[in-house]
């Protein structure tokens, strides 16, 4: 195929990508249209903040690179990438080879050494954009062979349909979760600066329940959106959502005491949430039962209960259905 009919087969599947409406779907679609525009082995997206230098994976199509099977340090692989020293806010780094930003030194490299090298996948081809000044998102595919230009114009070409699905789909799963997060007794403060100018009565009764001013709240949220007030009558936790564009920002707030109205009317005790929560924040059955003065036996117990109250089969599962009934805090 040449190089034109491969650009107009990326904008066909950007085109096919965009007509994808399910957030659960998209990342997956996203990788799909990727691996049929540029073929490889693996396609990846990634998320990257750079306040705390510290990355996630959206979606990896297939599960190849980062497998968890007691091997190398993942981390501190990943932490060699020759993308990580050119990212900062703004960037804007056009369709690049591995290879050609780190010249030489990318046979040397500890990732492609200990990780692709073993997995045949060698080369890899990177694109990435900073759509907000904290966050650095991009796509990879990795294979066993060299990119060429014309892979190169054919990513550049599918690029444009990659951010705005990724823009759609965070859009729609901010309107979920801010759905959920009210559904489940959350407040909405509206805040123009440090001035409220908007708060329903749940936000207001949490902002009285706790003595907290504008400011305080503002200020909990920080850079990452996420955040938590601790004060003598409980937590607050602070979460940002998309204002309206004209430098308004939109908050959600929940305490302790939402929470356990919440998790009543999902069907949970209040052990079984605390159980949760612990859960939620990487504990362990016998590290939870340590916490609690449980048996890991009855902790489990605790665990199979929630999961038939949410609807759940595991862990990871009854962990989001509690974020989303507002059972749990929302995680980062």
């Amino acid at each position: 195929m040449g190089a034109d009919a491969r650009r107009r087969a990326a904008v066909a599947a950007g085109l096919e990508l965009l007509e994808e409406r399910d957030p659960a779907r998209l990342t997956g679609a996203a990788l799909d249209a990727l691996l049929r525009v540029v073929p490889g082995e693996v396609a990846g997206e990634v998320e990257f903040d750079l306040g705390a230098r510290s990355g996630r994976v959206r979606g990896e199509a297939p599960a190849l690179l980062l497998r968890d099977d007691g091997g190398p340090d993942m981390r501190a692989l990943l932490g060699s990438h020759p993308v990580l020293p050119v990212l900062r806010p703004g960037v804007e780094l056009a369709p690049v080879r591995a290879a050609d930003l780190a010249g030489r030194a990318w046979g040397r490299n500890p990732m492609r050494r200990e990780l692709l090298d073993p997995l045949g996948v060698p080369y890899a081809l990177l694109v990435a954009h900073s759509p907000d000044p904290a966050t650095v998102r991009g796509w990879g595919v990795n294979r066993a062979r060299e990119f060429d230009d014309d892979d190169l114009a054919a990513l550049a070409a599918l690029e444009p349909f990659l951010r705005l699905a990724a823009a759609q789909r965070e859009r729609e799963e901010l309107l979920a979760d801010l759905g959920a997060a009210l559904a489940g007794g959350a407040g909405v403060l509206v805040l123009a600066g440090d001035r409220v100018v908007h708060a329903d009565a749940a936000a207001g009764a949490v902002l009285e329940r706790h003595r907290l001013d504008a400011r305080a709240v503002a200020g909990a949220a920080g850079t990452g959106g996420v955040g938590v007030l601790h004060g003598p009558r409980g937590d607050v936790h602070v979460r940002a959502r998309p204002g309206s564009g004209d430098g308004r920002r939109v908050l959600v707030l929940a305490d302790d005491a939402q929470r356990v109205r919440a998790a009543a009317a999902a069907g949970l005790s209040a052990r079984q949430a605390q159980v949760l929560a612990l859960v939620a924040g990487g504990a362990t059955a016998q590290a939870a039962a340590h916490r609690l003065g449980l048996s890991p036996r009855t902790v489990q117990k605790h665990l199979q209960v929630a999961y038939r109250a949410l609807g759940v089969g595991d862990r990871l599962e009854a962990v989001l259905r509690a974020r989303e009934l507002g059972v749990l805090p929302p995680g980062p």
